[in-house]
């Protein structure tokens, strides 16, 4: 149990370094700028994402309340759909700290210090750990060409429906009937 508490201070602590690095403030600051909201809501998606937290273990880094967390990473959402520079923030980070993690357990796997561990056991675990890894970084690439592609798929569908509705105007402004 207490492993577990250390592990999830331990996330929290990676986190809000990555968090405060990519966006060179200090999100522990009680501030309502815009800025620090959006960070702060950054470290609340990026925990819940990617840790078993509760809502209100993420809360209790900030003396917030669950609901506080809740609605952040709900807002956070919905602004997503719309601002494609935020979603790519926060794409950025969330790989940033799933990276320090994977670090964090690779060295941890890199040097085992039980006495008790089946070292046989502990080599073949080793080696599906790596083929699973790599497998892994193959598709973390194709998602991110796939999130690219499809930002780019967008950025065209909004041209053609402004181009759609520039000429709908023009023949309804000059009498055309349009069914």
């Amino acid at each position: 149990m207490i492993e577990q508490i250390k592990k999830r201070e331990r996330y929290k602590k990676i986190a809000n370094l990555i968090v405060c690095d990519y966006f060179n403030i200090d999100i522990k600051e009680p501030t309502r700028i815009r800025e620090y909201v959006t960070a702060r809501s950054m470290y609340y998606k990026v925990l819940r994402a990617n840790t078993n937290m509760s809502f209100q273990e993420i809360a209790n880094t900030f003396n917030k309340n669950h609901a506080t967390v809740m609605h952040s990473i709900k807002q956070l959402d919905g602004i997503m759909e719309m601002d494609y520079s935020l979603r790519s923030d926060y794409l950025s980070i969330n790989d940033r700290f799933v990276q320090a993690i994977d670090d964090l357990y690779e060295a941890n796997l890199d040097n085992p210090n039980s006495p008790e561990i089946d070292f046989e056991a502990y080599r073949m675990l080793l080696s599906d750990y790596h083929e699973l890894k790599t497998r892994h970084k193959a598709l973390r690439v194709a998602h991110k060409q796939l999130v690219e592609s499809n930002d780019k798929m967008n950025e065209r569908f909004k041209k053609l429906k402004t181009i759609h509705e520039e000429r709908e105007r023009y023949y309804k402004r000059n009498g055309y009937v349009i069914r």
